[in-house]
């Protein structure tokens, strides 16, 4: 089962985080033969200032 953790700046809409989470088991199928819902990845949101 492959994991994947994204960090976010907070406030993304919904349909942004879904669009990279898809893109990201899109790839990840593509490039490492992911079965069809193996899905476990975790949007970690984060403030800007965490990002300085």
């Amino acid at each position: 089962m492959p994991f994947a953790r994204v960090s976010l700046l907070k406030g993304k809409p919904p349909g942004y985080r879904k669009a990279i989470l898809d893109s990201l088991y899109q790839a990840m199928r593509e490039s490492f033969a992911v079965p069809e819902d193996d899905r476990f990845m975790i949007v970690e949101e984060y403030e800007k200032s965490n990002f300085d």
